[in-house]
């Protein structure tokens, strides 16, 4: 998978102390990771490219969909592209609750998620609604 040139300097030093990192492999999970650097970097529109890689690379089951929803949510958030954000959250919510029980504590994120849209949007009936769904989960769980 392609994202950048290799003489990007900025990102050219990211990814050699991942490389040295002994817990990196090519797998989905140092992709999240770099997709994380990338956002936390402020690079928004090229971990959402990465993503969308990354997902087309994905079968449609794997375990890691849910967490590129995730992430895409969040660069839409950051982004403020709050309907496209919701869209993703959404998304990760019902690919979440498909393939797990409910008092899982990633679905309780999912909800905190999803009120952080509703509160940018100043819906804050819905942001409350959300973030007492994720409470319940929360306080089953822990």
């Amino acid at each position: 998978m392609t994202l950048c040139h290799e003489d990007d300097h900025e990102l050219k030093f990211v990814i050699e102390q991942m490389k040295k990192n002994d817990d990196y492999t090519n797998s989905e999970k140092s992709h999240l990771s770099f997709c994380n650097v990338l956002f936390e970097m402020g690079k928004y529109d090229h971990a959402e490219k990465y993503l969308h890689n990354l997902l087309n690379e994905l079968s449609p089951d794997h375990e890691d969909i849910a967490r590129c929803y995730d992430m895409l949510g969040d660069v839409a958030r950051k982004k403020d592209e709050l309907d496209l954000g919701l869209e993703w959250y959404s998304k990760s919510l019902k690919t979440k609750k498909k393939k797990s029980v409910t008092n899982n504590p990633e679905i309780g994120k999912s909800y905190v998620n999803i009120s952080r849209i509703h509160r940018k949007k100043d819906n804050l009936d819905l942001a409350m609604e959300s973030l007492k769904k994720a409470l319940r989960i929360f306080e089953r769980v822990y």
